[in-house]
């Protein structure tokens, strides 16, 4: 009964998120080389350029703020004196002044994920005291070198907290194993997953793991949303072009077709559209990816519905001789792309390419590809074992790679075992996830996984199936309309590596309210342009790595 009243009491402290926050965070582009002179000129840049008269208001100082230790009288968490001498609140008055809110970060452990500055674990009231007092609208709470079980406890407290002090702040979390049905209780936002990194196998990455079905379960009055991680628009693209004169390859920023496809796909989810680049110098290119009103309106539509995935069919194989393809998790149907061979300490796919650790990379984050078949002297980041008892599988050999538990340290073993961090498989050290069916696989042709026939490789915890990836999608959700028609937006993804014709079927639309027939109206909100009715279905031409966003009236 006293867990159930102090459940119901955080729900009921929970005041509403309205529609998806929009700003800007420290964190891509600055990571802790943060200081006052900067966050004040980055205020100013948010008004000198428009994008606050947009919606982007929140100025969010992310970790490596607060000084290595508490005040040893009060025991606050207070800024580094180097970096903001004038103090937080000093510098959130000046934000404010500016028209704008104010966002401070902090981690349910003992130390921030950077490790240079007190975390929240143990004072959370006196914390939320804190924030409150340095004029905060916006809290942060990360969960670096922490015990997941205890994510729903931890960021409970922390809830309370902040509904006890007079100032309404919002409050962020990372908990990738709070799905939607459970999150929605501690707080308004909830990162779906690891960092967002600024390459396109990272930006899928997320995606596929913040595509939440439970969302869509939540009460109709909820005040939460999923939030995909900050924007990587406007960081780097410059730097593709060292790596086509030889320089750096990995890993590769997303281009502006990229990043155009980011925003669009970020919108629809009802993600929270923070900015990671840097305000005081945007190209102009950027500019007009970040200031399309049309899709920023589909983010802050009243309804709130988060898209759902409506479709997915797969792009013809590129030739297995010469490419690489990132695996995902999807719904297991026995499709061709979920087909696996196990021959020896080989997984190969449909196409008789090999399963392996993504360009047999030491450093995090360790993706899963599918790549030709190496020669037996250079197969090191192909070769798996197979544990028939935990039904493990785990990478046999990868010099050089070592897995943590948690940011900030090492493991002293390099074992790494496939793994799932909700649709996106990767690799991850064997056996320290606190729920071990992630690391845990069914051979859907033969239980002990040995040389067998084509069979389905089926995940324990989320029941999906190991898939090459080369996707087409579309993905779509209700919007609220000011006619009779209904109205919803759909976006048509390619994720494949060639141009390819995508077609959207209105009857797959949530809440269609016609039949197949039935025809629509359609606006393209990149091009700005009304592309005429169309019955019963809509395709278009969808270039490699972009999206076809529009808007539907039925009629």
């Amino acid at each position: 009964l006293l867990l159930l009243l102090a459940v119901v009491r955080t729900e009921a402290a929970i005041p509403p998120a309205g529609s998806p926050i929009m700003g800007f965070s420290t964190w891509n582009q600055f990571r802790e080389s943060i200081n006052e002179s900067l966050i004040r000129e980055v205020a100013e840049a948010m008004v000198s350029t428009g994008l606050s008269k947009l919606g982007y208001v929140y100025v969010n100082i992310d970790d490596g703020w607060g000084g290595y230790n508490r005040d040893p009288t009060t025991q606050r968490i207070v800024p580094d004196p180097h970096k903001f001498p004038h103090g937080m609140r000093n510098l959130s008055d000046y934000v404010h002044s500016l028209g704008l809110k104010f966002g401070l970060y902090t981690s349910r452990y003992n130390r921030t994920c950077g490790g240079q500055m007190p975390g929240s674990l143990g004072y959370e009231a006196l914390d939320a005291a804190t924030f409150a007092d340095y004029g905060a609208d916006w809290v942060k709470n990360d969960d670096c070198r922490v015990n997941y079980s205890h994510a729903f406890t931890d960021y409970s407290r922390m809830q309370q907290a902040i509904a006890a002090v007079a100032r309404p702040m919002f409050h962020n979390v990372k908990a990738p194993d709070l799905n939607s049905s459970v999150a929605y209780r501690v707080a308004q936002y909830r990162r779906v997953g690891k960092d967002l990194h600024n390459s396109w196998e990272d930006l899928v990455r997320v995606l596929d793991t913040g595509v939440d079905s439970s969302f869509a379960a939540l009460p109709p009055a909820h005040n939460y949303f999923n939030d995909f991680d900050m924007l990587e628009v406007g960081n780097n693209p410059e730097l593709r072009t060292t790596v086509a004169a030889g320089g750096p390859a990995y890993p590769v920023p997303m281009s502006l077709l990229e990043m155009r496809s980011h925003f669009s796909l970020w919108a629809v989810m009802k993600s929270p559209l923070v900015l990671g680049n840097d305000p005081r110098h945007m190209s102009e290119q950027v500019l007009a990816i970040l200031n399309n009103s049309e899709v920023i309106a589909v983010n802050q539509d009243p309804l709130r519905e988060q898209a759902r995935l409506l479709s997915r069919s797969y792009a013809p194989s590129p030739s297995p001789a010469s490419s690489t393809t990132k695996v995902v998790m999807a719904d297991c149907t026995g499709q061709l792309e979920q087909q696996w061979t196990v021959q020896g300490d080989r997984i190969m796919s449909h196409d008789g390419r090999c399963l392996e650790l993504w360009k047999c990379e030491s450093r995090w984050p360790w993706w899963v590809s599918v790549s030709p078949c190496a020669s037996e002297q250079s197969a090191t980041c192909q070769r798996w074992d197979w544990n028939a008892d935990h039904q493990r599988i785990h990478l046999a050999s990868a010099p050089g790679v070592h897995f943590w538990p948690g940011a900030g340290g090492q493991s002293s073993s390099p074992l790494g075992c496939l793994s799932v961090e909700g649709s996106n498989p990767e690799l991850d050290q064997c056996g320290w996830m606190v729920d071990a069916a992630r690391q845990a696989w069914n051979f859907s042709a033969n239980s002990t996984a040995s040389d067998s026939s084509p069979g389905t490789l089926r995940n324990a915890l989320s029941g999906q199936c190991l898939t090459v990836g080369e996707a087409l999608e579309v993905y779509g959700s209700r919007l609220t309309s000011s006619t009779a028609s209904a109205a919803y937006t759909a976006v048509l993804f390619n994720r494949s590596p060639t141009p390819a014709s995508i077609t959207l079927h209105f009857e797959d639309l949530p809440g269609w309210s016609g039949s197949k027939s039935t025809a629509a109206r359609v606006r393209d909100l990149w091009h700005h342009a009304d592309l005429g009715v169309f019955s019963g279905s809509f395709s278009a031409k969808v270039d490699a790595h972009a999206v076809v966003h529009v808007n539907l009236l039925s009629v």
